[in-house]
Order: C-alpha cells, then sequence, then structure tokens
C-alpha cells in the first residue's frame, strides 16, 4: 500500500505544481481586478439590499475565497508580522472573556449585543458564544483580505475605495430621493433626518449611515485630491463625493460631520497646491454657508451636546461595578436618560470598549487606532496612497462621539470600522516587508502579490 501511496503522490506533484503556478499567473494579471469586483459585490449586497443573508453569502462565496486565492505569501506575512491584526484578535478576545469566566453575568443578556449578532435576546450561551466566534473569526479575515487590496499598490487601493464609495454613495443618493420625497414641504428638513431606506437592515438611523457615508466621502475626496489614478476617475471620485455629502447633509449627524472634517484635513494636508487651494475654497464655502444663513446655524447648534456629558458620566459611573474585566459582549447595557431617553451604548469607541471587555479591550482597540494611523502615515512617506491615512482619522474622529465596536456578522459595522483598519493592516504589512529588505513586490518573495513600485 505505501509504494502505491507514494507512486500517486509522485505522480500528482507536477499537476500540483502547474495548478500553483496557474493560480500565480492569473492573481498577477487580474487577481486586483478580481479583489476589487468582489468587494464591490459584497458593498452592493450590503447597501443596495435589504437582506440580512445576502451580504453574508458575498462574504463567503466571492470575497473570502478570491482573497484566499490571491493573496499568496501575503496572508503569511499578514499574520507573521501585523501588529493590528493581533490587535485585533486581542480586542475579540477580551470581549468574550468575561462571558466565559461569568456566564450568568453581572447584567443581564440581551438588547443590541444579541441584535447584532441577529440572535434572540433569550439565545443560550452556547449559543452566543458559537456565533460570536463564527464572526470574530470572520472579523479577522475580513480585516485581512481588506489589507490585501493596499498590498497590490496604491493605484490599486484607490480604485477598491472608489468602486466601494460609488456603491455607498448609489445607496446615499437612492435613500435622499426616498427620503425627500415623503417630505410635505422643505421646511420640513430642518426637523426630520435622513433614514436609510435601502441598505444596512439594523443600521438605518441617521446617526449610523451619516458615520459610512463621511467614511466613504473622505476617501473618494482623497482620491481626487491627490490619488494616483487616471483623470477620469478623479471627476468619478468627484461625482461620487458629491452624492455622498448629499446624504451626509441629510442625516444632520454632527459627529459624521466632525469625522469628515478630520479626514479631509488630512487630505488638505498632504494635498499639492491646486488640490489644497480647491479643497480649502469648498471648506470656506460651507462656512459661509452656515454663517450667513441662521437657518442652517440654529439647524446646527439646536441639538446641543445632545445629552453626551449625562450619557459619559451615567457610563463611567457604571463601570465601578466590572472596572477591570467588563461586562462583556453579551451584557445588556442599557441606560434611561433624565429626559426618559433610552440608550444602550456609550457613544464613544473606546469607552465602550471599556465597558464591555475591561482595561485589555480599551488598550487592543487603543492600539489599533494609534497604529492604524501611524502606518497608513508610514505607507503615503513610501509613496503610498493618502485614502488609508484619511480614513482611518474620520473612523477615529466620529468613534469619539458615538458608536460602540461589536463582533458581528457582515453588516454596516464591518464597512464603517473594520474597513479602514484593513486599509491600515495592508499598509503595516506593505512598509514591514519594505523595511525589511524583502518588499512584498519581489518576484522572489511573493510572486503572487505583486505591488506597484511607488518613489520611496
Amino acid at each position: 500500500m505505501a509504494p502505491l501511496i507514494g507512486r500517486l503522490a509522485a505522480r500528482g506533484r507536477p499537476f500540483l505544481a502547474d495548478a500553483d503556478a496557474l493560480r500565480r499567473r492569473v492573481a498577477d494579471r487580474h487577481g486586483a481586478s478580481v479583489l476589487i469586483a468582489c468587494f464591490t459585490a459584497l458593498f452592493a449586497a450590503m447597501f443596495l439590499t435589504n437582506s440580512y443573508s445576502t451580504p453574508r453569502n458575498a462574504w463567503l462565496a466571492l470575497v473570502l475565497p478570491a482573497a484566499i486565492l490571491i493573496g499568496g505569501p501575503y496572508w503569511r506575512e499578514a499574520i507573521r508580522s501585523s501588529r493590528i491584526l493581533w490587535a485585533v484578535l486581542v480586542y475579540a478576545v477580551t470581549l468574550l472573556l468575561p462571558v466565559v469566566l461569568d456566564p450568568s453575568g453581572t447584567l443581564p443578556a440581551g438588547g443590541f449585543p444579541m441584535a447584532s449578532l441577529q440572535l434572540a435576546p433569550s439565545a443560550s450561551f452556547g449559543a452566543f458564544t458559537g456565533a460570536f466566534l463564527r464572526n470574530a473569526l470572520f472579523v479577522l479575515l475580513f480585516v485581512t483580505a481588506t489589507g490585501l487590496l493596499v498590498a497590490r499598490g496604491p493605484a490599486r487601493c484607490e480604485d477598491a475605495v472608489l468602486a466601494c464609495a460609488a456603491v455607498v454613495a448609489t445607496s446615499a443618493v437612492i435613500n435622499v430621493a426616498v427620503f425627500v420625497s415623503t417630505l410635505p414641504t422643505w421646511h420640513d428638513l430642518s426637523v426630520v433626518r435622513l433614514i436609510a431606506t435601502r441598505g444596512t437592515p439594523s443600521y438605518t438611523n441617521s446617526t449610523n449611515i451619516s458615520a459610512t457615508y463621511a467614511l466613504f466621502l473622505v476617501g473618494s475626496v482623497a482620491v481626487a485630491a491627490v490619488g494616483q489614478v487616471a483623470p477620469w476617475k478623479r471627476v468619478v471620485a468627484v461625482v461620487v463625493a458629491a452624492g455622498l455629502l448629499l446624504g451626509v447633509a441629510a442625516t444632520q449627524s454632527r459627529s459624521a460631520l466632525a469625522g469628515g472634517a478630520a479626514g479631509l484635513l488630512v487630505v488638505l494636508i498632504v494635498a499639492g497646491p491646486v488640490a489644497r487651494w480647491i479643497t480649502l475654497a469648498v471648506v470656506v464655502a460651507l462656512v459661509a454657508t452656515v454663517a450667513v444663513h441662521p437657518e442652517l446655524q440654529a439647524l446646527v447648534l439646536s441639538r446641543g451636546a445632545s445629552d453626551r456629558p449625562e450619557v459619559w458620566s451615567s457610563y463611567l459611573d457604571m463601570l465601578s461595578w466590572s472596572p477591570f474585566l467588563g461586562f462583556g459582549a453579551r451584557a445588556d447595557l442599557r441606560i434611561v436618560l433624565q429626559n426618559g431617553m433610552v440608550l444602550d451604548q456609550a457613544h464613544n469607541l473606546l469607552l465602550n470598549a471599556l465597558l464591555r471587555g475591561g482595561i485589555l479591550a480599551f488598550a487592543a482597540l487603543g492600539f489599533v487606532m494609534a497604529a492604524g494611523v501611524y502606518w497608513a502615515r508610514a505607507w503615503r512617506r513610501h509613496g503610498g496612497s493618502a485614502v488609508p491615512l484619511s480614513m482611518i482619522v474620520a473612523m477615529i474622529t466620529f468613534g469619539q462621539v458615538d458608536y460602540a465596536l461589536l463582533i458581528t456578522p457582515p453588516a454596516w459595522p464591518w464597512m464603517t470600522f473594520w474597513f479602514p483598519v484593513g486599509l491600515c493592516l495592508g499598509a503595516e504589512v506593505w512598509t514591514r516587508a519594505r523595511r525589511s529588505g524583502a518588499p512584498l513586490d519581489r518576484p522572489d518573495t511573493a510572486p503572487s502579490c505583486p505591488v506597484e513600485r511607488v518613489a520611496g
């Protein structure tokens, strides 16, 4: 039997070698285009349908297989060298740890964290743990797969972001059109905010969709202003940015405006003289428009601090119940404000990390943010794109005044938070490889993962 197995194995080796060579040739020639198409399909499933299952199917059937087949040595390099990837893993583990150590929980299970995993409030500990572990693995794979867009080179990274931004802009324009058609008068815009009727089921409120619109607004402006793309793509990026700006304005979300402003400031800093002056002129025009219209000023200032001081102080008081480990990803953290409003998250990414995963989760998420900025900036200094840097700065900024980041199936948090983290992970892997003297664009080190050479 052993000789027979040996002969069969010997005959199979040439076939396997030929199959691997074919995979490398396809990846080299068409890999980036295929991967961008798969990501675009995933975004379309997320933002142009109201289905829960379609995004998951697109992730499992398109993006994940394509990234694995195309990535080749990139995956090994990411697992070996990326501190961002390992910090995301630590973050996920620390969210689950309090649940495992105390299944009954200091606080009852239910509410937002169960719904985010698409589980019933009464789901068992085993059902919750299984869903959490499965989706934590998916998040890790998605972040790493997104990094592959950066590892293919600056121009391909910008192509990918522009394609995904175009899908988000299409969803924004559809939602704005439906929203405006339901308003009796234009004056109702001052009291009614846009909500999504198309895309991102369970995350349709103004604050959620505004963050995504602002994030990809920043990305599209970065492509238009400082991108390494063809002129016609710059025109497309301007059109996409206009649609996303319309969506942000209709949501009236100040967290999105703050994040967008921070990201655009990054673009302004790295842009050349012409793009810098154009961007500055647009910003000045927007500020001037608000300054000369009292109605717009009242709209911007009408909600004051939106109860943020009370929200933050209430959740800081809650921390005294479990200051080190937190309450876990299963706990229901709902509070009732003095005005009767019920909230289920602390409106700050880092505070939510501290509440659910304790000090380690706070440190892990803080490291992801800081390392993301560092490596995105390093990639830019090596001739890479400004897109990852501008998008991670936007995400960090609006994340300080709203939102909670939990482990979920393929849904709105993936595109709004994990996508920019993944871009920064790719920048880290590429830059580390370059600094080590074996950059990913060398044929002898990673033939299936070429990176377009840029000025360093």
